[in-house]
């Protein structure tokens, strides 16, 4: 009986002392990685908050200024935002979590000036940008100064909650969420000067990759298929004309895996992952 008794109020006591370390950051006082990266098998804060009653959305934004960007220049210094957004209710607060991955999962970048009730945390050799305390407001941003040239794409994780502040782990929202960036120039990232829209029409994809162009006026457009590590697997060019655009790029020669299309012109490019059957 006292052993019960022991056994209970250990378990009572641990359950407790989660719900309080996880309020200070996950990494930072119960040395886990809650991301949704590879690291922890893909665990984000669903392992411990649930209920979900705010239906809780987050958004990856890099931001260059004001332009957000869908690739980085080696070495520059961004903002990286994170948007929780919540369907319903009322949140009493925000946690975050998240960790900068490059394809071979090595921590890749630096976070730095951590803002208010946040802080950057070290764990075996990862850095993670999370929070210290219940954050007021569901847009959190932190500097990310992008690695060196040649580092290939970076993946952000994140998994981000919106609070209902009881002291306990249910009734919160969780969502988690990743955004992968090329490496590039800057004056080639730059999202708002690019005018027009670009989708993959079938995502696997086999032998032909279907592409849909929205173009306000006919222009040559640069289209380079890339690897995991960066490199080019794919250049052509693609003429398109005022309006909607349909078109297949033949893709046979490419071995089976993820790539990411990349459509440019002289403004700006878009960035979409595709998978290679």
């Amino acid at each position: 009986m006292k052993f019960r008794i022991l056994y209970t109020f250990m378990i009572l006591f641990f359950a407790v002392g989660v719900s309080f370390n996880f309020s200070s950051g996950p990494a930072n006082a119960s040395m886990m990685d809650r991301t949704g990266s590879p690291i922890q098998g893909g665990l984000n804060c669903t392992q411990c908050h649930g209920g979900n009653n705010f239906n809780a959305n987050l958004a990856i934004k890099l931001m260059d200024g004001n332009d957000q960007v869908a690739g980085y220049e080696p070495g520059k210094t961004y903002n990286l935002v994170f948007d929780i957004s919540n369907g319903s209710g009322n949140p009493s607060g925000y946690g975050l979590q998240a960790i900068a991955l490059d394809a071979s999962q090595n921590n890749i970048g630096d976070f730095m000036n951590a803002p208010v009730n946040t802080q950057i945390t070290d764990l075996a050799g990862f850095k993670y940008f999370e929070h210290s305390r219940l954050i007021a407001g569901n847009s959190i941003s932190v500097e990310w100064t992008a690695p060196a040239m040649g580092s290939g794409p970076v993946t952000i994780y994140a998994s981000g909650m919106a609070a209902n502040g009881n002291g306990g782990n249910s009734g919160d929202g969780v969502a988690s969420e990743s955004l992968t960036l090329t490496e590039g120039l800057s004056s080639t990232g730059n999202l708002s000067q690019v005018d027009f829209d670009m989708s993959i029409l079938a995502n696997p994809v086999s032998d032909q990759l279907p592409i849909r162009i929205e173009s306000p006026s006919g222009k040559n457009l640069n289209i380079n298929i890339l690897d995991l590590s960066g490199r080019v697997a794919l250049q052509t060019q693609q003429r398109v004309a005022q309006g909607e655009n349909i078109f297949n790029v033949e893709i046979s020669n490419l071995n089976k895996g993820i790539y990411f299309l990349q459509m440019s012109d002289n403004e700006g490019f878009v960035t979409k992952k595709l998978l290679k059957l």
